[in-house]
């Protein structure tokens, strides 16, 4: 029988997957269907010198253009 992850495994699952695209070398951001930031990992706040505070929810076209 399998056991299904706890709250606990998944809270665990999480920080560590955090952790893991925090650490990233090279700059990471998401965007949804309405592309709104929606994650900024620490090499993208270096690169770009916002904050991850500073462009969640934001658009992707106000925060990150060439």
């Amino acid at each position: 029988m399998t056991r299904h992850p706890t709250t606990k495994d998944k809270v665990v699952l999480y920080d560590q997957l955090q952790n893991t695209f925090d650490d990233l070398k090279v700059g990471v951001f998401t965007v949804d269907s309405h592309r709104k930031l929606t994650s900024f990992n620490r090499t993208a706040e270096q690169l770009t010198g916002y904050t991850e505070k500073e462009v969640l929810g934001g658009r992707f076209n106000s925060k990150c253009t060439t």
